[in-house]
C-alpha cells in the first residue's frame, strides 16, 4: 500500500489454508472410489478428496490428531498411489485432458482435467468406470427433479398470479356481459383494482349498456307515441266521417229545391278540403301540427281554379306567414276558409264581374293571429238569390259560424267595398313550427 509517491505505507497479505479447500469436494457428493485433486504447475497436490475420507483407506496418507494446532499436510502420496506418474506429467503439461486408466490401486477410472484460468492450477477429477453411468444418472435425475420442481413452482405462481390479476376479472366481465345479453343492464362492476386494459374494457361495456338502455327507452317512447298517434288518427277519421255525414244531412234538404249536381259538387269540394288537411298532416314531420302557409295557399288556389273560369278574371291575393296550429284546429280552419271563399266565388262577383279575393293571416303574438278572408265584390246586401229558392248564403254563413265555434272564437263580418271576415286563431308555440314547404302533389 502506497501513500505519497514512492512511499510504502504497508503490506496486505491474504492466504487460504489448502486443507480448507478440500471441503469443497463434499458439495460434489462424489461416488465411492472417486478422486479429486487440485494440482499446481509442478504437479504438487494443493488439495485432495482423500484428506476428508476415513484414514482406514490404506491408499491415503495418515492425518494428524484432531488436537493438532495445524492442518494435516497434503502430499503426493494419495495422487501417486492412484494415478501413474507418467499420466500426472501429461496432465500437468496440459497434453492430457480426458482419459481412462487403471490406477495403482487397481481401479479403472475415467479422468477429466481442467486448467483454472488466471493461475497455474489444475483440477483432476476421476470417477470409477463401473459406477460412472449410475452416478451420472443419479446426478441427471437430481437435476431434472430440480428443474421439474422449479417448473411446477413457476406454473403454480403463474396460475395464482393469473387468477388474481386476470381470470377473476375476466370471469366477472363474462358474467356482466351475459347479464347484458339477457337484457339486464343494471349489472355493474367495480374495476378500480383491475388491470388497466380490463378496466377500460369493462368501462366500455358498461357505457355501451347504458347507451343501449337509453336507446331502448327512446324506442319505447317512440312506440308509445306512435300508438297514441294511431289512436288519434282513428279518432280523426271518425270525426271527419261525422262531418261528412252532417254535410250530407244539411245538403239533403236542398236537393229538393236545387240542382242535385250543384249540391254534390259543393259536398265534393268540402270533402276535398278535408283530404287536403290530412295530406298536409301526414306528410309533415309531426302529425299533431300543421303549417298554415302551404295548406291555405294550395286550398285557396284549388277553390279558385275549381269554381271560377278564366274569363271571370278573379285574382287571388295571399299573405300567409309560416304559422303552426294544432291538427284539430287545422280541419276547422280548412272547412271555414272553404265556405268563405266558395261564398265569395259564387255570390260576390255576379254577371262575370272581375274581382279580388284576399286570404291573409296577421300574426299578433307568439301564440295568436288573425285570419282574414275578404273580397271586393258586391257585399252581402248585393247578393240577391233567385225568387224560387231561399237565400243561398244562409247555409254557408251558418257553416262558417259553426266552424268558428269549434275553434272557440267568434267571427266578425265587415261590409266595406265588399265582404271582410275576421276571426282570431290560437297558434302552436313557435318552437314547434314547421318550415313552410308544400308537400309533393
Amino acid at each position: 500500500m502506497f501513500g505519497s509517491p514512492g512511499e510504502v505505507r504497508g503490506v496486505l497479505n491474504a492466504s487460504i489454508e489448502l486443507y480448507w479447500l478440500s471441503a469443497f469436494s463434499r458439495e460434489a457428493r462424489l461416488p465411492k472410489d472417486a478422486v479429486f485433486f487440485l494440482l499446481d504447475s509442478n504437479g504438487q497436490v494443493l488439495a485432495n478428496s482423500h484428506s476428508l475420507l476415513n484414514d482406514a483407506d490404506g491408499a491415503l496418507p495418515k492425518q494428524r490428531d484432531a488436537g493438532s494446532a495445524t492442518s494435516p499436510p497434503i502430499d503426493r502420496a494419495p495422487l501417486t498411489s492412484i494415478v501413474r506418474q507418467d499420466l500426472i506429467k501429461e496432465v500437468v503439461a496440459r497434453r492430457l485432458v480426458d482419459f481412462q486408466a487403471i490406477g495403482n490401486d487397481g481401479v479403472r477410472r475415467v479422468y477429466s482435467s481442467v486448467a483454472l484460468p488466471h493461475g497455474d492450477v489444475i483440477v483432476l477429477f476421476g470417477v470409477p468406470a463401473r459406477t460412472m453411468l449410475g452416478w451420472i444418472k443419479q446426478d441427471l435425475v437430481a437435476r431434472v427433479s430440480s428443474l421439474a420442481a422449479i417448473w411446477l413452482m413457476g406454473i403454480g405462481a403463474a396460475w395464482i398470479g393469473t387468477r388474481y390479476l386476470v381470470t377473476r376479472w375476466t370471469t366477472s366481465l363474462r358474467r356482466m356481459a351475459l347479464a347484458y345479453a339477457r337484457g339486464d343492464y343494471s349489472a355493474k362492476l367495480d374495476l378500480q383494482r383491475a388491470p388497466s386494459e380490463l378496466r377500460d374494457l369493462g368501462n366500455s361495456l358498461m357505457l355501451m349498456a347504458h347507451r343501449i338502455q337509453d336507446r331502448e327507452h327512446d324506442l319505447r317512447d317512440s312506440v308509445d307515441q306512435k300508438d297514441m298517434l294511431l289512436r288519434e288518427v282513428h279518432h280523426r277519421v271518425k270525426n271527419n266521417l261525422q262531418i261528412i255525414t252532417s254535410l250530407l244531412n244539411i245538403h239533403d234538404k236542398q236537393i229538393q229545391n236545387n240542382d242535385p249536381h250543384k249540391v254534390i259538387n259543393d259536398i265534393r269540394m268540402r270533402v276535398r278540403a278535408l283530404a287536403l288537411v290530412h295530406r298536409y298532416l301526414y306528410e309533415g314531420s309531426d302529425v299533431r301540427l300543421m303549417n298554415l302557409k302551404p295548406f291555405l295557399t294550395e286550398l285557396a288556389q284549388m277553390l279558385v281554379n275549381s269554381l271560377s273560369s278564366p274569363d271571370r278574371r278573379i285574382s287571388l291575393n295571399l299573405d300567409i306567414p309560416n304559422v303552426t296550429v294544432q291538427a284539430e284546429r287545422g280541419v276547422s280552419i280548412g272547412l271555414l276558409v272553404t265556405e268563405a271563399i266558395t261564398n265569395s266565388l259564387k255570390h260576390a262577383f255576379p254577371h262575370n264581374r272581375p274581382g279580388r279575393i284576399t286570404l291573409q293571416v296577421i300574426r299578433k303574438g307568439p301564440t295568436s293571429a288573425t285570419l282574414v278572408i275578404a273580397d271586393d265584390g258586391v257585399g252581402m246586401q248585393g247578393k240577391q238569390p233567385p225568387e224560387d229558392q231561399p237565400t243561398p248564403t244562409n247555409l254557408g254563413t251558418q257553416l262558417i259560424h259553426g266552424f268558428a265555434s269549434q275553434l272557440g272564437t267568434e267571427i266578425s263580418v265587415l261590409e266595406d267595398s265588399g265582404t271582410r271576415i275576421e276571426l282570431d286563431l290560437n297558434l302552436a308555440p313557435s318552437g314547434r313550427e314547421e318550415p313552410g314547404l308544400v308537400p309533393a302533389q
